[in-house]
């Protein structure tokens, strides 16, 4: 063997290790990228199944297996009740959803407010609904719960759906069919209750 075929085959048998330790980096990653965690504490997750069971009478279906739920304190710039964390150009990245601990946000909460910022969040890191809609309908009220503007969603009383005169709230339970449609599809029309 001459000399310039030993240089040639030591240039290419260390061009093949330099790409296998690349390739085997690479993998690695995705592998650590594609395992998915579900970490969601009691108290979250009859949402959550509440949350697939509505999805699923609305022809949507989903799994769920990708999902962190946790308390922590997300008051950083602006107060706020509840956040879902991830890459938006990446749907396998760990999705997680931070909830404000805070008494007048979860602690004092009724059911169907829980219910209601559970559902707003899901929307954000499951459906993938990462804009929020601040439309109104023809009545005044908010046309989405996905909507960043009025935290009277998320208040103590019953009033699920957005509402802008909250004495008349635990008349409106009505509206939450309507509500949870436009959540799972976006092109729901406006209710005759809206006009």
């Amino acid at each position: 063997m001459n000399s310039y075929q030993n240089i040639f085959l030591k240039k290419l048998l260390c061009c093949l290790l330099s790409s296998g330790f690349i390739l085997l980096f690479l993998i690695s990653c995705q592998e650590e990228r594609a395992t998915a965690i579900y970490d969601v504490p009691e108290e979250f997750e009859p949402y959550v199944e509440k949350f697939k069971e509505e999805a699923l009478k609305r022809g949507v279906v989903l799994e769920i297996n990708n999902l962190i739920v946790s308390f922590e304190d997300i008051s950083d710039v602006e107060f706020r009740c509840g956040l879902c964390a991830q890459i938006p150009e990446d749907p396998t990245y760990q999705k997680r959803i931070k909830i404000n601990p805070d008494v007048s946000c979860w602690g004092e909460f009724s059911g169907q407010s829980k219910e209601a910022l559970m559902f707003h969040e899901l929307g954000h890191c499951i459906l993938g609904r990462l804009e929020h809609k601040n439309d109104t309908l023809p009545n005044g009220d908010f046309a989405s719960i996905m909507n960043s503007s009025d935290l009277y969603l998320f208040i103590k009383s019953v009033c699920y759906p957005i509402n802008n005169d909250l004495t008349k709230c635990k008349d409106d339970l009505y509206k939450r069919n309507y509500y949870l449609d436009e959540l799972f599809n976006v092109n729901t029309p406006a209710p005759d209750w809206s006009k």
